[in-house]
């Protein structure tokens, strides 16, 4: 059985740290160890992390360098086969949920899979991790860390996370293990975790910063004309005609049903202009 490493991160959310921590030790999954980081809190967090000291393996709380520093500190105290990042606010789906991945034995260095997004409005919408991914993909947009695994030995492999970047760095981990680097990828279809919309990754006054920050790791990876032809791609996937055409695809009846009277049209063209 994998052990399987949680890593959470937590800077004054006291309210949302509890209930990822609750989340994480309800779990049947018996071979875990949990890791929480916490960033020197002035609020109640460390109260809470106190109250669960018996089912966390390592924590503290001390001032860091930002997110992706504590995360890298969470990932040098981790032992496990693989880690998941569920930062304060984010929670496990239910208490079996990540029993149900590793009940399917998967082997590959990146496991996926999917996650509910948390509205402010508490809208919850379910989305899928790709069963496959393209380069097209990860240049758009990007994995879960709430909803991947990855093992361990990547982070020797490929160094930890880069803490000049302030939002992106788990971008720039994804990108580079997965497009430059290609391990081994696979999709569960399991429901892993919530993620809560409103962190800073999340939040409309960081939308340039991430941007920017995307735009440089893409530089440092791949030369400007891959770069604007990917751009162009997203443009043309992002235009009515191709989602008209990707809705009526879909859709298996509306697609059968255009697509028969598109043979009669083409069968009376023949007839009448030869």
């Amino acid at each position: 059985m994998e052990l399987i490493s949680i890593i959470t991160i937590n800077r004054n959310n006291a309210d949302g740290l509890n209930q990822t921590i609750q989340s994480v030790v309800s779990q049947s999954y018996i071979n875990l160890e949990y890791i929480v980081i916490d960033g020197a809190s002035t609020d109640d967090s460390v109260n809470i992390i106190e109250k669960f000291n018996s089912n966390i393996k390592y924590w503290v709380s001390e001032k860091d360098l930002g997110i992706y520093d504590a995360m890298n500190k969470g990932i040098s105290k981790a032992k496990g086969d693989y880690l998941l990042f569920l930062n304060s606010g984010d929670y496990l789906y239910c208490e079996h949920c990540i029993q149900d991945v590793f009940s399917k034995q998967p082997n590959t260095e990146l496991i996926a899979c999917d996650m509910i997004f948390e509205k402010p409005n508490n809208k919850k919408v379910l989305q899928q991790q790709p069963d496959q991914l393209s380069f097209f993909y990860m240049m758009r947009t990007s994995l879960w860390h709430p909803a991947t695994f990855i093992k361990r030995k990547l982070f020797n492999d490929f160094g930890l996370y880069n803490v000049n970047y302030k939002i992106a760095s788990d971008y720039d981990f994804f990108l580079k293990v997965t497009m430059v680097k290609q391990v081994t990828y696979c999709h569960i279809p399991v429901t892993l975790s919530v993620y809560n919309t409103e962190g800073i990754s999340s939040n409309a006054q960081y939308h340039q910063v991430h941007k920017d920050e995307r735009m440089l790791i893409q530089q440092s990876y791949f030369s400007d004309p891959i770069i604007e032809a990917t751009q162009e791609h997203t443009l043309l996937i992002k235009s009515y005609p191709f989602k008209l055409i990707a809705f009526i695809k879909r859709h298996n009846i509306l697609y059968q049903f255009l697509n028969l009277n598109f043979k009669m049209l083409l069968g009376i063209k023949r007839i009448f202009w030869k």
